[in-house]
């Protein structure tokens, strides 16, 4: 095996890449509020268009009171709203050059997405800069810290790993590990750098694994590696690929930095298609992974193994997410049918990126430093999760 080691650091198109939905159940979107009240994220449709924050022209988003607000003004054939939020189709024209949703959800406060915008004019489409919908009350983002990460690589036709490492690190010690779907999104870990020396979070270590060799990065590559296949066999990519985490990064690093002092501090996760990866690596290797962080997955693992779960499974997923919520419900509620163990828990977000980091840090608190209580069990599956199995 050739074995090297340099400096990375991804730029910001890997995250938006990650963060648009691959896959998911199309009939599973924000619809139109059925009741007053619903407590789930509805579309209000009557009632006057909300202009207190529109700008001149293009796109703007705000929270007012227990309202999303989300509009884009200008001349256009079509608007819709692409990626972290999933809508039924384009947006409502509700005034001349107007195009606006407003949705009603309990915890509008709380909220953080992003927001692309997809507009059409005379036949041709252009995808707007992102933006931002924030409430008051939204979780704080994790910022970058100055740990750079360290890419390994094995030959060209495999994909790369990269390895951060904690503030403080100290040779010789065995510290937790997780393996990160997607490469680690940005820099692996870097995002932990500043709770773990605040004292917020113990030491860990981070490596991020590619999906694929460096030259296939962006194809449908990614689909193959993660999935296999919604049913039926499971593909020689998605063998590949899991064989060159279990026979090549997992030696690779534990044999230069240690192994973790136990199988429950050895965790994998991942976001989006890498989380329907993660769960399905922890069911298929239930003697490896002690943990799993398996955050707002697209569809069923059908590569899912037959053992009994014996990982501990953190699943979550956004809110505003709809489709990807009720994948990561059913997972959880089929883990606990199982024997297994699972959580699940739900954000004031989307398919976003700056959740995930989030839910990323809110697992590695309560993996490495367990409070009796704090963690609520998922349930069983219910009826309308058959459809998923």
């Amino acid at each position: 095996m050739h074995l090297t080691v340099v400096a990375w650091t991804a730029g910001l198109a890997t995250l938006v890449t990650l963060a648009a939905p691959v896959r998911a159940e199309s009939r599973s979107i924000i619809v139109a509020c059925a009741v007053p009240a619903a407590s789930a994220p509805c579309l209000i449709q009557q009632g006057e268009p909300d202009r207190s924050h529109l700008p001149t022209t293009g796109a703007a988003a705000w929270v007012s009171d227990n309202r999303l607000v989300i509009s884009w003004m200008g001349d256009a054939d079509e608007v819709r709203v692409t990626g972290n939020i999933q809508f039924g189709g384009p947006m409502p024209l509700v005034a001349p050059g107007l195009y606006q949703y407003v949705i009603q959800y309990p915890k509008a406060q709380n909220t953080r997405v992003h927001l692309q915008f997809s507009v059409k004019r005379d036949g041709k489409t252009d995808m707007q800069q992102p933006i931002e919908l924030v409430g008051p009350k939204a979780f704080e983002i994790l910022r970058d810290g100055d740990i750079k990460d360290q890419t390994i690589s094995f030959d060209k036709s495999m994909p790369e790993a990269r390895v951060w490492l904690p503030p403080g690190y100290r040779p010789g010690l065995h510290y937790p590990i997780l393996y990160l779907a997607d490469g680690g999104w940005t820099s692996p870990g870097s995002w932990l750098t500043e709770p773990i020396r605040r004292g917020d979070l113990a030491p860990l270590i981070v490596v991020g694994v590619d999906y694929c060799p460096k030259d296939q990065l962006g194809s449908d590559c990614r689909k193959k590696s993660y999935i296999g296949a919604v049913s039926g066999p499971q593909g020689q990519e998605f063998s590949a690929h899991e064989r060159f985490l279990l026979d090549k990064v997992i030696p690779a690093i534990e044999s230069k930095y240690g192994t973790p002092p136990e199988r429950r501090l050895r965790a994998i996760g991942g976001a989006s298609n890498g989380g329907v990866w993660a769960a399905s690596m922890a069911l298929r290797n239930p003697g490896v992974f002690g943990t799993a962080f398996v955050m707002s997955p697209g569809v069923a693992p059908a590569q899912h193994g037959k053992a009994r779960p014996s990982s501990r499974f953190y699943v979550s997923a956004g809110d505003l997410e709809l489709s990807f919520r009720r994948n990561a419900q059913c997972l959880a509620g089929q883990i606990i049918a199982r024997g297994g163990i699972a959580t699940f828990a739900s954000y004031p977000s989307g398919h976003d990126y700056w959740m995930w980091g989030r839910i990323m840090l809110d697992n590695a608190r309560d993996w490495l430093a367990p409070k009796v209580g704090a963690s609520v069990l998922a349930a069983p599956p219910e009826a309308n999760c058959r459809a998923y199995r």
